[in-house]
């Protein structure tokens, strides 16, 4: 293919993000509600299931797995999750996904979803429409494969090979965890990532500074790069850290680590250790 061919596909893709993202929006206001899996209750083939697929729920101890199985319960039974693109969404790929938003709300419970319109299944990475800012300012849209997107508070977007490889992998990176987190952040109209108590803030503000100036410096990171782009990337990415490697963000970045025990009203640096994981301190 020839270079012009190239930019031609691009400029193509530029322009086609935003009705791909307008059929997603579609879809998430059209479809009923309880479309999809039905929500079953937990039995000894599906507890296997989660048990094989994924590392947090694992990590679980029994007080809060029975917790997180109610909760995810409930988000199966409230909430649609479809497949798009030809993608057939099973119960099992429904409740690891449910399962992961769950552990999020082990202290609010459901409700923090109330406002969740659907969360929809691609078979791949999907094209999304981007927004770059150059330095006078201007604005300029793009197009690039992503593997999760949240729509506001009207729906979540995820790449099914993204979620299941996270769910398995464990540590910090999560496709899910990040999405829901930018859900539950949208939900507080950015009131997790900008808080308005001054000591919150200031804090976030130090460690995403902290970090960008890291990664300036070409030095290794423990919160991915990612983060760095902005309040509202970084605190989704540090929450992929605060649940997947908890003891590792504790110990490199404790006052960011106390603060989102603070957000969730919960701390997964006093479960059992990953496999593999140092144990360290549990207190």
């Amino acid at each position: 293919m020839s270079r012009a061919d190239w930019a031609l596909l691009a400029a193509c893709a530029v322009l086609l993000a935003p009705l791909w993202l307008w059929l997603g929006r579609a879809l998430l206001r059209r479809a009923p509600a309880g479309d999809g899996p039905a929500a079953v209750p937990f039995g000894a083939a599906a507890r296997m299931q989660l048990a094989r697929d994924c590392a947090l729920y694992r990590r679980l101890p029994r007080p809060e797995r029975a917790r997180v199985e109610s909760i995810a319960l409930e988000l199966l039974a409230r909430h649609r999750f479809r497949g798009c693109e030809g993608l057939v969404v099973s119960a099992s790929m429904a409740r690891l996904v449910a399962v992961q938003a769950a552990i999020l709300v082990l202290a609010r419970g459901a409700g923090a979803y109330d406002a969740l319109g659907a969360v929809l299944l691609y078979p791949d990475e999907f094209m999304a429409s981007q927004e770059d800012v150059d330095e006078a300012g201007v604005v300029s849209d793009r197009a690039e494969p992503v593997a999760g997107q949240t729509l506001d508070t009207s729906g979540i977007l995820l790449a099914w090979p993204e979620v299941l490889a996270g769910a398995r992998e464990g540590g910090g990176y999560n496709v899910a965890v990040h999405e829901f987190a930018h859900f539950l952040d949208h939900a507080s109209a950015g009131a997790l990532s900008s808080p308005d108590d001054a000591v919150r803030r200031g804090l976030l503000v130090r460690e995403l500074e902290a970090l960008r100036a890291q990664v300036e410096r070409g030095e290794q990171t423990l919160i991915d790069p990612y983060a760095a782009m902005d309040e509202a990337e970084f605190f989704a990415v540090a929450s992929e850290h605060f649940i997947g490697e908890p003891r590792a963000l504790r110990s490199a970045h404790p006052e960011l680590h106390a603060l989102l025990v603070q957000c969730y009203g919960f701390d997964p640096a006093s479960w059992p250790a990953a496999p593999g994981q140092p144990a360290g301190p549990a207190g």
